[in-house]
């Protein structure tokens, strides 16, 4: 015989002190909460299609949810407390998953030890290796190290189609163009040398110092060395070329090249000599072509042949002088004389 379903109203409320079995579905208020005994499933606020299913906001003031394995809910708030679960705990969300701490840090645990965390510090996101500053990302999208940046032996870092850096055994290779601003400082020992560096001062100019002192600049005008420069050899499938020298007096500065010639107009005068600013005991020489150069009085450090001096012309007169330590002694040659 078929059973009709019953109404039962109470207007004092109704109190069970004892258990109450109930066989069938119970739904409060259709839906507000509704328990699917066919199914085995709670629904709040809808028709349940899983064990639990709540739709609104699911507030934990208090305890632990634990052995997780499926919640789906429009909006859980946790307050405090901790949700955990043996096999771990998966987020899986179509669109954005927020983690806000209200401006406190995200930890990172292990085991209830803390080995990182992320937190806001003025728009910037600071990751954090234990609770010490590790690297920050910048709201312009910089990234900002607090310690060095290791490489690996035989790793790179990609800076796609402008620049690789792998690190090897030897240091770091560069395989592409690289870029830089200031000076590049030498390293050696874990101790700076400050006074040793290329250093890149401006557009197209670059400068090498050793031992605080500029020892070659590279510009547009060409390569300008002060100092001596020393060879073991020179090899060349090119001819040599010398810049001629014209000064306006008879001084003849041989930091200025070694290639000379002077009109003299027939007005003489007394030959100085200006030795390179660091001659050492390296030889070297140069040669100066007169033109009417009238009289003329030459250093006492000048040897000639013979000990005498040789005639000047009223044409063109080539001398050739070669030193060996630093111009202390000069030995000198007539190499033309009156030529025409």
């Amino acid at each position: 015989m078929a059973v009709s379903s019953q109404k039962f109203d109470t207007l004092d409320g109704l109190v069970v002190t004892g258990p109450m079995e109930i066989g069938g579905n119970v739904a409060v208020d259709t839906n507000v909460l509704f328990v699917d005994t066919v199914n085995n499933r709670v629904g709040i606020n809808k028709t349940p299609t899983v064990a639990l299913d709540v739709s609104g906001a699911v507030a934990i003031t208090s305890g632990n949810i634990t052995g997780l394995t499926n919640l789906g809910a429009g909006n859980l708030s946790l307050n405090t407390d901790t949700i955990t679960g043996t096999a771990g705990i998966t987020l899986d969300a179509v669109g954005d998953i927020s983690l806000d701490a209200d401006g406190a840090d995200i930890l990172l645990k292990d085991a209830g030890t803390q080995y990182g965390a992320l937190t806001n510090s003025s728009g910037n996101l600071v990751v954090k290796s234990g609770t010490t500053t590790a690297m920050t990302l910048t709201s312009a999208g910089g990234v900002v190290f607090s310690d060095n940046l290791g490489i690996s032996n035989g790793k790179r870092i990609d800076f796609g189609t402008v620049m690789d850096m792998t690190a090897d055994s030897q240091g770091v290779l560069l395989n592409a163009n690289t870029y830089h601003q200031g000076s590049i400082v030498s390293y050696f020992g874990g101790v700076k040398d400050t006074n040793t560096y290329l250093q890149f001062n401006g557009a197209d100019s670059f400068q090498i110092t050793t031992g605080g002192t500029v020892r070659m600049t590279v510009n547009n005008s060409g390569v300008t060395i002060p100092g001596a420069l020393l060879f073991d050899s020179v090899a060349s499938d090119q001819p040599y070329y010398e810049t001629i020298n014209a000064p306006a007096g008879l001084t003849f500065n041989l930091n200025n090249g070694s290639a000379f010639t002077k009109s003299g107009g027939g007005s003489g005068g007394t030959v100085v000599f200006t030795m390179p600013s660091s001659p050492g005991t390296n030889s070297f020489a140069w040669t100066i072509k007169f033109i009417n150069s009238g009289a003329l009085t030459w250093p006492a450090s000048v040897k000639w042949s013979e000990g005498v001096q040789p005639p000047e012309s009223s044409g063109t007169d080539i001398y050739s002088f070669v030193t060996y330590d630093g111009g202390t002694n000069i030995y000198g040659s007539l190499a033309v004389r009156n030529a025409s």
